[in-house]
C-alpha cells in the first residue's frame, strides 16, 4: 500500500475534484427533433466482450464512457467527474453491466477550467486490478503516428439509447497549437452526449492499440458537421504516476524513452475478436500482444523471484498488551524491475494484498497470542519470492520461555504433563482461529488512507 503525495491533490479536492462542467457536457446533447440517433454517430454496436477496454463510466452526476489504461487504472473526461460513488461499468450495456467496479478515487487535471478540449482529463483508479486487455497511453515514439489525417477509432456509450457501447473508425484532423486539443471527425461529428470521456485510439504497426485522448466536446447537435475535441493524455502521464504510483507506461519511462518492463506487452491487438472469452471469465479469450517493440527491442525475460523481507515488527517481538495496532513494514525489490504486488499471510491465512509502493499494511490489530507473519511478492513475470518468518506475542511470552516456566512451577500454571494441558491446548486453538478471522476482516478496511470522492 502506499501513500500518496497528498499535499496537490488535497489543495486540488475541493475546487477541482468535484468539478464537472454543465457547458462541455451540454456541447454533446442529442438533437432534440424525435429522431433517435446512434451513440458514436453512424457507428457500430459492440457485441459481447468487443472493445472490452472501454468501460462506461458512472457517478451521481452523470453518466459518460472511459478506458482502461492500465489494468487499476481508466482515463474519463474531467467534466464527467462531479459527483458521488465513481464506478466503471464493463459490458456493452451501462443500464446492466456485466461488471459494476467501484471506483477508489479520482484525480483531475489539475489545470481544468471547464473549456472543450483543454485539458479536460482525469485519472481513476480501481480498488484492485482486472484482468483484461488493455490500451495503455500513446507515449514516446507513438506520438509520432499521430498526425493530420492518422487513422483512429472512438469508442463510447452515447444517449439516447440506454447506453449500449459503439465505435468508429475515424480521422485525426489537424492539431491546433493553442490548447491540449486534438480534432477528431469530419464531415460529422462522431461524438454524442454521453460519450463524453470515451477514447480515442490509434493501432500501432504491431498491431496493438493504444489510447491518445478521451472525447471532451462537440457541436450541439448529434452527427452535425464539424468535428468532435478530444483532451490529450500524454502530457499528464508523468503527473497522474506521480499522483498515484501507478506506472501505466510500462514501454516507457516518464520522460518518454524507451525502457520496457516484463509488463511492456499483453494488450489488446484485436478489439473485434472476442476469442473464446466471456464476461464470466473477463473477456480471456481475447488476443493479446506480445512483448512491445513500439520505439525499441523488447525486455529482456525476468525469471529470477524477487527480494521481499518484514521490516517492522521484529521477529520474537512481545507486545505486553492484549491487543495491538501494529504496521506491518515490508521491503521488496526485483531490479531493474518493479515488484506487481506483496501479499500478507498470518498463520498461513492469506489476509490481504498491496499493488504498489511503498508496501505497508497498516493499523492491523492482534489479539492476544502468538503470530507467525509471512510476505510474498509477485514480479511483473509472474516469479513469486517469500520472506523468512517473524513470529511475535501479545500479551503473552513466546511458547519455549513461558514452557520453561511451567515446567519449574514458577508461573502458577499448569506444568506440560497436567491434565488440563490438553484443554489449555484446546482454547488455544479456538483463540488463534477467531484471531485470523478478526485480522482478516480488519486488514480489509485498514487499507490505504486515500483521498475519496465519496
Amino acid at each position: 500500500m502506499h501513500r500518496l503525495q497528498h499535499a496537490t491533490h488535497l489543495a486540488l479536492s475541493g475546487a477541482l475534484l468535484l468539478i464537472c462542467s454543465e457547458a462541455a457536457a451540454g456541447e454533446l446533447e442529442a438533437p432534440d427533433d424525435g429522431t433517435p440517433e446512434p451513440h458514436i454517430y453512424d457507428g457500430q454496436p459492440a457485441a459481447t466482450c468487443q472493445w472490452s477496454m472501454v468501460p462506461a463510466f458512472n457517478t451521481s452526476h452523470a453518466g459518460c464512457s472511459a478506458a482502461l489504461i492500465h489494468p487499476q487504472m481508466i482515463a474519463t473526461a474531467a467534466h464527467c467527474v462531479g459527483g458521488n460513488h465513481p464506478a466503471a461499468l464493463f459490458g456493452e450495456l451501462a443500464a446492466s453491466p456485466e461488471h459494476y467496479v467501484a471506483l477508489d478515487y479520482c484525480w483531475v487535471s489539475p489545470v481544468y477550467d471547464g473549456g472543450v478540449g483543454d485539458n479536460d482529463v482525469a485519472f481513476c483508479v480501481l480498488p484492485e486490478p482486472v484482468d483484461l486487455p488493455y490500451a495503455p497511453p500513446a507515449y514516446g515514439c507513438e506520438l509520432a503516428l499521430l498526425d493530420d489525417g492518422a487513422d483512429v477509432t472512438v469508442v463510447g456509450y452515447g444517449k439516447p439509447n440506454a447506453g449500449d457501447k459503439y465505435w468508429k473508425d475515424s480521422v485525426l484532423r489537424s492539431l491546433p497549437t493553442a490548447n491540449s486539443t486534438a480534432i477528431v471527425g469530419g464531415p460529422e461529428s462522431p461524438g454524442c452526449s454521453g460519450d463524453s470521456g470515451g477514447p480515442a485510439l490509434i493501432q500501432l504497426a504491431d498491431g496493438s492499440w493504444r489510447t491518445f485522448a478521451v472525447l471532451s466536446g462537440g457541436p450541439s447537435q448529434c452527427g452535425a458537421d464539424g468535428y468532435s475535441y478530444y483532451a490529450w493524455i500524454y502530457e499528464w502521464i508523468p503527473w497522474i504516476e506521480e499522483q498515484s504510483g501507478i506506472d501505466v507506461t510500462p514501454c516507457h519511462d516518464a520522460d518518454g524513452s524507451w525502457n520496457p518492463t516484463p509488463l511492456c506487452g499483453g494488450f489488446s491487438v484485436d478489439p473485434l475478436d472476442p476469442g473464446s472469452g466471456s464476461w464470466a471469465d473477463w473477456c480471456a479469450g481475447t488476443p493479446v500482444s506480445g512483448a512491445g517493440e513500439s520505439c525499441g527491442p523488447a525486455a529482456e525475460p525476468d525469471v529470477d523471484p524477487p527480494h521481499v523481507a518484514i521490516v517492522e515488527p521484529t521477529d520474537q517481538a512481545i507486545y505486553d498488551e492484549s491487543a495491538v495496532l501494529i504496521d506491518v513494514l515490508v521491503e521488496a525489490n526485483d531490479d531493474p524491475w518493479p515488484v506487481a504486488s506483496v501479499e500478507l499471510f498470518v498463520d498461513g491465512d492469506h489476509v490481504a494484498s498491496d499493488h504498489s509502493a511503498p508496501w505497508t499494511f497498516e493499523s492491523l490489530v492482534f489479539p492476544e497470542g502468538s503470530w507467525t507473519l509471512v510476505v510474498r511478492a509477485e514480479d511483473l513475470s509472474g516469479n513469486v519470492g517469500e520472506s523468512e518468518p517473524i513470529e511475535i506475542h501479545v500479551g503473552e511470552q513466546p511458547e519455549d520461555t513461558q514452557g520453561e516456566a511451567e515446567e519449574t512451577g514458577e508461573s502458577g500454571g499448569p506444568s506440560l504433563d497436567d491434565e488440563q494441558s490438553g484443554c489449555a491446548c484446546v482454547a488455544g486453538n479456538e483463540s488463534h482461529g477467531a484471531m485470523a478471522m478478526g485480522v482478516l476482516g480488519l486488514l480489509l478496511i485498514a487499507r490505504p488512507r486515500r483521498p475519496r470522492r465519496d
